[in-house]
Order: structure tokens, then C-alpha cells, then sequence
């Protein structure tokens, strides 16, 4: 009894190790290139573009626009829900084209729900992440406007501080100037009255 128990649990796990490598044979067929060997395996599409959207963020700059010219021609060639979403969470990524990312996603958004509701879900994950990004991209935007305006306001305001202390004291000097040309008529009014009683 103790070997027959001993087989069947044999079998079994001979049988889960087949259907492990059957599922990874699944992944490398599907065109699931992005997920490593050992990485825990993904249990549909949306979970295999959640890889993606990993891998792709990872890319260096030059690995990054192969990636995205490589996607793009998949979606060029396959128009599915799937290669759309992969091609904007290539687009996604920060340095990407999040507007064009967006765009292309709010038709899947629109139309009637697909038979792939997790591919559902994750374009209105994407979407919404897309607005927000955009929304705080536009407020930082906003913010460096007015922190520039707010710079050349203080820039013009200490210029006119300046103007306006150089006025004085050049007000300052021509009331000094007035002052000694009263002295001196003073002392001329003075000097003529002295001078003509004398005589």
C-alpha cells in the first residue's frame, strides 16, 4: 500500500512539473519575451502586461525606443485589445508619449466590454494613471509658470527699489547743491551789504 501511495504522489508531481512546463512553453509561444525565466509566471494577459509594463520601465534609452518601434509594429500587424495596451504601457513609461498613450486606449474605453475583462480593467487602471500623470504634469507646469513670473516680479520690484534709491539720493544731492547755492547767494547779499556800507 505504502508503494502504490509512494507512485501516485510520484505521478502527481511528475504531472505539475509537466503542466509548470507546459505553462512556460505557453509564455514563450504567446510572445511573452518580457517575463524571465523564474519569475513567477503570469495567470492570464493583463497579469503578462503587468510584466511588460515592468520590463519596459527598465529599458535604457536606447533599448527603450527599439522596444517601442518593435511593439508599435506588432500592433501595426495584430489590431488586438492586447497589443494596444502593450504598445501604450510602452508609451507610458516616464520619457515616453503618455497623451498619445492615452488617445490610443480611450476607444477600447468606449466600445462595449471585450470578452478579456481583466484587459478591461487594466485599460481603465492605465487610463486613469495616464490622467493623473497628466493632471500633475499640468500643475507642475503651472507652478514653474507662476514661480517664473513670481522670479521676474521680484526682479522688476528690486529694480525699481534700485531706481528709486538712486533717485533719492540724486534728490539727495541736488537739495545739497541748492542748499550751498543759497549759502553762497547768502554770503554774496551778505558780502554786497557789508561791501556798499563801507563806501
Amino acid at each position: 500500500m505504502k508503494t502504490f501511495t509512494i507512485i501516485i504522489a510520484l505521478v502527481m508531481l511528475l504531472t505539475g512539473c509537466a503542466q509548470l512546463s507546459q505553462l512556460r512553453t505557453q509564455i514563450a509561444d504567446n510572445g511573452y519575451y518580457w517575463i524571465k525565466p523564474g519569475q513567477a509566471h503570469a495567470s492570464g494577459r493583463a497579469a503578462a502586461l503587468l510584466y511588460y509594463a515592468d520590463y519596459v520601465r527598465n529599458l535604457n534609452a536606447t533599448d527603450y525606443a527599439q522596444e517601442a518601434e518593435h511593439v508599435r509594429l506588432l500592433y501595426t500587424s495584430e489590431k488586438t485589445d492586447f497589443r494596444l495596451l502593450q504598445y501604450a504601457l510602452a508609451l507610458s513609461v516616464p520619457g515616453g508619449d503618455a497623451r498619445k498613450a492615452q488617445q490610443m486606449i480611450e476607444p477600447l474605453l468606449k466600445k462595449n466590454k471585450s470578452a478579456d475583462t481583466e484587459l478591461d480593467a487594466l485599460a481603465q487602471l492605465l487610463d486613469s494613471d495616464l490622467a493623473e500623470r497628466r493632471r500633475l504634469e499640468a500643475e507642475t507646469r503651472q507652478a514653474e509658470a507662476e514661480a517664473k513670473r513670481a522670479e521676474a516680479e521680484a526682479k522688476r520690484a528690486e529694480a525699481s527699489a534700485r531706481r528709486a534709491e538712486a533717485g533719492a539720493k540724486r534728490a539727495e544731492e541736488l537739495e545739497k547743491q541748492l542748499e550751498a547755492i543759497k549759502n553762497i547767494e547768502k554770503n554774496m547779499i551778505e558780502h554786497g551789504k557789508s561791501g556798499g556800507e563801507k563806501q
